[in-house]
């Protein structure tokens, strides 16, 4: 290459470097604001697939004839929750309610 040779825009090494910046400055934002987006909505869809199927295998009903597409409601309403806390207390209204043995933690 001569001195008096231009070198093409996308072929400089500093607008090249700058572009690289660019996107993955972009990748970084974009997968941050999906974490963001998957912790403000908890839920079945954003578990991995492994654990939708073993929800989905528990939401079955007899006589297991067909594969479950989504779980039950309780499940739905209970994957749902955004606190530990509120699951809990779901999840023990509902034991009350079908009547299953919860033992008592003491202090």
């Amino acid at each position: 290459m001569k001195n008096g040779d231009v070198v093409p825009f996308d072929k400089q090494p500093l607008v090249v470097y700058m572009f690289m910046s660019m996107k993955l400055s972009m990748d970084s934002q974009q997968a941050s604001q999906q974490e963001k987006e998957e912790l403000k909505n908890p839920g079945f869809r954003n578990l991995v697939a492994d654990t939708q199927q073993l929800i989905l295998n528990a939401s079955a009903v007899l006589p297991f004839e067909y594969m479950m597409t989504k779980p039950t409601d309780f499940l739905q309403k209970f994957l749902e929750e955004k606190t530990f806390a509120r699951a809990s207390i779901i999840l023990q209204k509902k034991c009350k309610k079908e009547k299953v043995f919860l033992p008592q933690v003491k202090d």
